[in-house]
């Protein structure tokens, strides 16, 4: 489950980088990191994951600072 999760994050990581004003990415990455931390055992990988994530949309931030990526 682990390596399909991860392909989902890089495919809505094209998405949002791609067409960051389009919310339906925004509210599927919100469904993923729900989905993701109760479904899968939070171990190393499972940080490094999460932590990989946030450093994504911090960089989209910092190209687009309007871009509007309020997910939580």
């Amino acid at each position: 489950m682990a390596v399909l999760i991860e392909s989902d994050f890089r495919m809505i990581k094209s998405a949002y980088f791609t067409e960051p004003a389009d919310q339906s990415c925004w509210w599927y990455l919100r469904w993923l990191v729900d989905f993701a931390s109760k479904h899968c055992p939070c171990g190393d990988d499972e940080l490094a994951l999460a932590k990989r994530e946030l450093a994504n949309i911090e960089e989209l931030l910092s190209i687009e600072p309007e871009a509007p990526c309020k997910i939580f």
